[in-house]
C-alpha cells in the first residue's frame, strides 16, 4: 500500500468553514474545524497519512469500514478518543487502553470542545450499525450516514438539524445504488449532498445530475480531495 497524505491536513480551516475530505472508496472521512479533527471508518491507508485525530468515529464492524490494527496505531500515535458500536469496541479491547474507547449507541449525544456528535440509526445489514451527526461550533452540520439505505425517520433528522453536508451511499453496499444515494438526499435535503461510498465514477456522475434534476445541490469528490464547506457560500 502507498502511503498518501491528505491534502486537508495542509490547509487551515477558517472559523466559519469545515474541510471535508473522503479518503477510500467506502466511508471513511475526515472532518476539519478550527476546535477538533474528526475521522470516521479509516481503512485502507497508513496511521501516519494524518496529522491529527482528535476523534476516531467508527459505524460499524464490517472490514470495509473497520481495522482495529489502524484504530489502534492511529490512538497510539495521536491519543485519540474512540467511538463505536459494542461490536467494534469488543474487538479494540486488549489493543486500546478503555479509557479511550466510549461505546455508542443511536440516540446518544456527546460534546467534545464546543462540537456535538448526535449518533443515529443505519440502515445497514450489520450487528449494531450507527450513523453519525458532527454539528460543529460553528454551526456547520455534517450527516456521515455510514452505508445506510435511506430509512423514513432521514426527513426528521434534515428538518431537526438544517443539515449542511450529507454522505450518501451510491454503491457496493447490498441494494445501495446511486438510487437510493438520491432518495437520501431527497429525504435530507441538505445545502450539500456528497456521493460516496463506491468504486465507479460513474455512480456519481449519475448520482450528480439526478440531483441536479431535482434541483438539488450535489458535490462530486476525489479521493483525498478537500471541499471547504462555509454556510454563506449556501444560504
Amino acid at each position: 500500500m502507498v502511503s498518501m497524505v491528505s491534502p486537508i491536513f495542509e490547509m487551515s480551516p477558517g472559523s466559519e468553514s469545515v474541510l471535508v475530505s473522503w479518503i477510500n472508496k467506502r466511508s471513511g472521512v475526515v472532518l476539519r474545524s478550527r476546535e477538533l479533527t474528526v475521522i470516521i471508518d479509516p481503512v485502507g491507508v497508513d496511521a501516519t497519512d494524518f496529522k491529527r485525530a482528535d476523534i476516531v468515529l467508527i459505524t460499524h464492524e464490517h472490514p470495509g469500514h473497520f481495522s482495529s490494527l489502524l484504530v489502534s496505531r492511529i490512538r497510539a500515535i495521536f491519543k485519540s478518543k474512540i467511538l463505536a458500536p459494542r461490536p467494534v469496541i469488543e474487538k479494540l479491547l486488549g489493543r486500546v487502553p478503555e479509557k479511550y474507547l466510549m461505546t455508542i449507541s443511536s440516540g446518544l449525544t456527546l460534546e467534545f470542545n464546543g462540537v456535538e456528535i448526535f449518533v443515529e440509526k443505519s440502515n445497514h445489514m450489520s450487528l449494531e450499525p450507527v450513523s453519525l451527526i458532527v454539528r460543529f461550533r460553528n454551526g456547520v452540520t455534517v450527516f456521515h450516514t455510514s452505508d445506510s439505505l435511506p430509512f423514513p425517520d432521514m426527513r426528521n433528522l434534515g428538518k431537526r438539524f438544517d443539515l449542511d453536508v450529507v454522505f450518501c451511499t451510491v454503491g457496493i453496499a447490498p441494494q445501495a445504488s446511486y438510487e437510493s444515494g438520491v432518495k437520501i438526499a431527497k429525504l435530507t435535503k441538505p445545502k450539500v449532498a456528497i456521493p460516496y461510498h463506491t468504486n465507479t465514477r460513474e455512480s456519481i456522475n449519475i448520482f450528480v445530475k439526478r440531483l441536479f434534476e431535482e434541483k438539488l445541490n450535489g458535490r462530486d469528490l476525489e479521493i483525498f480531495e478537500v471541499f471547504e464547506y462555509k454556510k454563506e457560500n449556501y444560504q
